[in-house]
Order: structure tokens, then sequence, then C-alpha cells
């Protein structure tokens, strides 16, 4: 392995990267890394019940720490999800609202906050962003953008020197007929992993100094195309692959209906879902290389890792192809493990209404971080506190879909059309009856749209004076975003003849307590304040 591989690139192309000098040492905080694959659906996984091919890397990670049931991302599509991990916010806050859209001004991003916090930070891969050579402060940053940098794309570039009589202009320039033409250790995939390898052989020589490592592996796979390289043909097991589920085109939403239904005849949908099935067999190869390398050189140990995805895959099922503003588990659900984490139990199980949003604080508080990133929250603290769990899950894509879910139900909604769609997700697991237009379900439709309205107003901003944040709407508010203090605006506290008003008449006059410490922004003069407060409080 060539441990210089990566300052190689860093020095020869324009992309804004760089390493950061060594700082002092790290305080005895744990390693992290982060893998991330693009467009993996849980269900084809051993851990989710998955039974026609073995991941062995996957299965690992499973062993040595807690599996999500109920994962979902925070949108289905790439940018704005991983706009989501990068933030802790949904797309109506942090901007990316599709692909290739910049994020709105002023954000913090998780990998600035973990340079702040002494790691090492590097990411390698798809990070998806706008621009495509925008790193959000990783110190180190080797893409692959799926050409999105074009001719400054590194993996490109990369083929163009073994190949120089091919004319390449795509990082799948070899990626024909459901396979990769070339040997497995060329893929793009393979090679990203190379790097980040690289990377743990300069950090496990010392090349960083004592700095903890942040290491975020984005593969660029099972998302299309379906390409796996000829060593793994045969290595999944088509017999066991599960049919396309099947549903009636009526009573859609005309997104759904447009977006991207799948056209194509079986025989090359069985094909594309076997290919799907292979791929995911390579990335399960790069873990179990990541892994090996942690253990053979003694940093397992002190490694947290969190694996997931961005988001799913539909590849025929429900008649919808890849991606798009669907509320199937295909596409909407998303693998989600935390493992080798110091308070979690190995091989256990978790029900919680967990997001890719979570990603953030996870990591924050490895590197014992607490201040808060976005709506983020810890999924080790979910584990062991149920009263920090969610009610209620939310997802989002422009302003075409709107999901929200509890551990029962799940509701999508398609704003202007009206459309509903609803599915109890424990009787009818593959969701193949709609209940959005019965009856019977009125009650918890109207809860939904309840909670949708909620997060759309978290998602903007809590913008409500002070004298009428009282504890009952506080407490809601707290349910879906646990840090609001740190935003609120403080405009038009209680007043002391306002205070005392409440407090002679039997109301509630405390509620405007939490206002003490924090600035304010504007006021008719405030309760504590007054020189009479002190003594009748």
């Amino acid at each position: 392995m060539n441990s210089n591989y990566i300052k190689y690139l860093l020095m020869s192309l324009p992309l804004g990267c760089y390493a950061a000098n060594n700082v002092a040492d790290n305080g005895g905080k744990r390693n992290v890394l982060v893998i991330l694959c693009d467009q993996l659906r849980p269900d084809f996984l051993n851990i989710y019940g998955g039974k026609m091919v073995e991941t062995e890397g996957i299965n690992r990670l499973a062993r040595m720490g807690v599996v999500f049931d109920n994962a979902t991302t925070a949108s289905p599509v790439s940018g704005p999800a991983r706009a989501s991990i990068m933030t802790g916010l949904y797309p109506s806050s942090h901007g990316v609202w599709t692909n290739d859209h910049i994020f709105n001004e002023g954000l913090d991003y998780l990998p600035k906050r973990m340079t702040d916090n002494g790691y090492i930070t590097a990411a390698f891969g798809k990070l998806h962003h706008a621009p495509a050579n925008d790193s959000k402060g990783f110190n180190i940053y080797i893409p692959m953008e799926e050409s999105r940098l074009k001719d400054n794309e590194p993996y490109v570039r990369y083929m163009r020197k073994k190949y120089p009589d091919e004319k390449i202009q795509r990082y799948n320039h070899f990626s024909k007929g459901l396979s990769f033409a070339k040997p497995m250790n060329e893929h793009y995939d393979y090679w990203t992993t190379d790097n980040a390898l690289c990377f743990l052989d300069d950090f496990n020589a010392g090349v960083f100094g004592d700095r903890p490592f942040f290491l975020w592996l984005s593969l660029q796979g099972p998302h299309g195309p379906y390409d796996p390289p000829k060593e793994l043909k045969g290595s999944a097991d088509e017999s066991k692959i599960p049919d396309r589920i099947k549903v009636s085109m009526n009573e859609l939403p005309s997104v759904i209906k447009v977006r991207s239904p799948y056209f194509n005849n079986e025989e090359l949908l069985k094909k594309e879902r076997l290919a799907y099935a292979e791929k995911i067999k390579l990335e399960d190869n790069q873990i179990v290389r990541i892994l090996d390398f942690l253990k053979e050189n003694g940093l397992l140990e002190n490694t947290t890792i969190i694996f997931s995805a961005d988001h799913g895959d539909q590849i025929g099922d429900h008649n919808q192809n890849q991606k798009g503003p669907f509320p199937y588990p295909y596409h909407q659900n998303i693998p989600m493990i935390v493992a080798n984490h110091p308070d979690l139990k190995n091989g256990d199980r978790c029900d919680a209404l967990v997001s890719n949003l979570d990603i953030a604080a996870t990591c924050l508080e490895i590197a014992n971080d607490t201040v808060p990133l976005g709506l983020s929250r810890s999924m080790s603290k979910m584990v062991n506190d149920k009263s920090f769990q969610r009610d209620v899950n939310f997802a989002e894509f422009c302003d075409s879909y709107k999901m929200v879910e509890d551990k029962q139900y799940r509701m999508a909604y398609f704003p202007f059309e009206g459309e509903i769609m609803l599915y109890d997700k424990v009787k009818d697991p593959y969701y193949k009856k709609n209940l959005g237009r019965d009856s019977k379900y009125d009650s918890v439709k109207l809860s939904f749209m309840k909670h949708l309205m909620d997060f759309q107003i978290i998602c903007k901003g809590i913008k409500i004076e002070a004298q009428d944040f009282t504890n009952e709407i506080q407490k809601e508010v707290t349910k879906k975003n646990p840090y609001w203090k740190k935003d609120f605006k403080i405009y038009f506290p209680l007043t002391y003849f306002k205070w005392i008003s409440l407090k002679e008449n039997g109301v509630d006059n405390t509620y405007n307590d939490f206002c003490i410490p924090m600035k304010v922004e504007n006021a008719y003069g405030v309760f504590w304040e007054d020189s009479r407060y002190g003594n009748i409080k």
C-alpha cells in the first residue's frame, strides 16, 4: 500500500483539500468511523432478513453493536439526505431541497465541529454536495463524485493513467451490461477504500500526531449502475431474491405515477435485482477490508463505527425505480448500526425511531461535544434513555412529499394535490394496502397532519412571543426539538404586572422562567427585573 498516495492526490488536485497541522493529544477520545452506502435498502441485508447474499462485514458490525429496526432517511433523495447528515437539519432548514443545490448560509457542519474537537478529519468517496468540491470542513478529502468534477474527478484521472488508449469521460466508463469490465481492485468503490486505507496507514504511522481520527468512507454502491465486478458474479443466490411487489397504480398520487414507473421487462428486472445484490457484496467486502486493517493494527478497540445509507432503492417494487417521493420501506427505510460503542451492548437491537439525521449527534457525543447540531439526537442516548426517544419521525423531499410515522403507522402527505398514503407498518410490512382514503383511519390521519404542521414550524424556526410560550407548548416542542432553547429568540416575555396577575388568579405564571438567563431581544419590561419580584416569587 502506498501511504503517500493521499498526499499525492492532495497536492495534485485543485479541490480545496488540505491536511491540517498536528495539534495537541486527543485527551483519550475515541476514533470515529462513518461508513455510508448509497441507495442501500435494508431488506437485502442479512441483519434485516435478507438471504440472497452473505454480508460478512455488515454482520460483524451488527455483532459489535446495536442494529436499529426503525431507521429512516431524513429525505429519500441523495443530496438532501446527505445535507441532513452533515447538518442535523431537515431540508426545509438546510436548504438543499433537491440534488446539486447549495446549502443555506451560516450553517454548522459536522466535519468542522469534529475538527474543532481535535480530530484529524478525512472523507473518501461521495459527499454529493454543491459545489462538488465542497468538503464541508474535512481536513482531507478525496472525492468520487460521479464525474461531477469533470476533468478533476480523481478516479477518472486514475483510470486514464491506467488505460491511456481509452477515451474515459466518466467514472462508469467500464460499467457495461450489469458488470464492471475491469478487475475488482480497479472498481471505483475499491479505489475509494484504498484511499481510506492509505489514510489509516498514515494514521497508524503517527503522521497526524496524537489526534484521534474522524473517518468518513462514503461508497457509491450499490447505487446504479449495477456493476458488480466479474469476480463477484455468483456471490448472490438468485433463487432467494424476492419477487418484486406489484400494486395497482390506481388511487396513487400523481407524482408517484409519473416519477419513475418501472416499464422494463421482468427478465431485465430480475437481472438488475441480482446485480444489485452482487454489488452489495462488493460494498460489504470494503467493510471487511477496513475492519481487518483496524483489527490487525490495534485500532479497532478504540474506534466506534456507524454504518448507514442515504436512502434505499425501489428496484421495481411498487412499480417504481430507484428513488423519489415514496413512503415504501425499500426506499424510505435505511440500515443503521452503531458498533463498538462503550455505552452500548453488543449484538443488541433497538426499535427507537431514528434517522440518518442522528449520525451527527452520535459522532459529537463520542467527541465529548455536548453542543447540539440541528435536531440530531445521539442514538446511544436513545438506546439507554427511552424518555429521549422520538414519538414520531419525519422526512421530506422538496415540497412534494412530507412523511411522518410512529412505530405502527407511516403517513405520506403530498401537498397541493392533497393526497394521503397511510400504511400500518406492523400488519402490512410490505405496504400493499394504502389506508389513505379509508375513513376508519381519519383520527390517525388528523393526528399525523398535526405532527406535519408542527415539523414545518420546527424546520423554519419557532417564532412565538415568550408570553405565549406556555409550559404545555414547551412540552410538545421539546418532543420534536429537545434543543429549542439554543435558537429560541426571546421577544416580549411576561411583564411584572402580567406575571402577578396570573399568580393572583391561580394561573401558572412560571412558564417564562427559562427566559431569565437568556438575552431578551425586545420587551415591555420583564417580571424578574422588577424590584418587587424577589420578595414574592
